[in-house]
């Protein structure tokens, strides 16, 4: 087990394209996505999310910080914590990015299969 889930924190880097507003551990993130309100904390799942709202942290001595956020993005991979602030999210444009990477995967593995049987 890491430093990390024995102590509790979650290692978390906030910054936008210009500055880094907060780096460092927190006990509890919380904002909101698509879905609605939600919390991270230790051991959470590792997920990405576009992120809706501004983003408050909980510092390990109970204070709380908020970093105000119209769009953002947020990862979450083994109590490690990147949020980026304020991005600019076009309509559309993650499930175009989304659809584009799955045709290439399948794609690619098609044509793998093919390879394979000639």
């Amino acid at each position: 087990m890491n430093e990390e889930n024995v102590s509790g924190h979650l290692e978390v880097e906030i910054r936008d394209s210009l500055k880094v507003y907060f780096s460092g551990s927190v006990v509890a993130i919380s904002t909101k996505n698509a879905n609605g309100p939600f919390d991270i904390l230790t051991s959470h799942q590792n997920f990405i999310s576009v992120l809706l709202d501004d983003v408050k942290i909980t510092l390990p001595s109970g204070e709380v910080k908020s970093f105000p956020c119209q769009a953002g993005i947020m990862k979450v991979n083994s109590n490690k914590v990147n949020i980026f602030l304020n991005v600019e999210i076009f309509e559309g444009e993650i499930d175009k990015k989304i659809e584009e990477d799955s045709d290439n995967y399948y794609n690619k593995r098609i044509s793998e299969e093919r390879q394979k049987h000639q």
